[in-house]
């Protein structure tokens, strides 16, 4: 008998529409991490897949199917942004107290 995990979905409480929605954007967003894994490390892959879906939901008004279609709605800043962000440790940009501008300051000696 298989043991159930706190993460175990049951499968009777959604329609076969909302599983296969599920399985394609489970799917995506392993892909994506994998991609960013491989560039940055896995705790880094989290964040920037996690904001890119978070964002480009708030900015489409509604909750994608796949870390692709996030991105696509995205501007380029608001993605560089927010992968910039994640690889230096920074807040997300909501929560930002200037920590941004004083990695600016740092790197380039001049005002952000």
């Amino acid at each position: 008998m298989k043991k159930a995990s706190v993460w175990t979905i049951d499968k009777s409480r959604y329609t076969a529409e909302e599983l296969e929605k599920m399985r394609l954007r489970d799917e995506s967003k392993k892909r994506a991490d994998k991609f960013f894994k491989d560039l940055y490390g896995q705790s880094v892959s989290w964040v920037i897949v996690a904001n890119i879906m978070e964002q480009g939901s708030r900015a489409g008004a509604k909750r994608f199917r796949t870390f692709e279609e996030a991105w696509d709605v995205l501007p380029f800043e608001q993605i560089t942004e927010i992968i910039f962000r994640a690889v230096n440790g920074l807040l997300c940009a909501e929560k930002d107290t200037g920590q941004m501008a004083e990695l600016k300051v740092k790197r380039k000696g001049v005002g952000a």
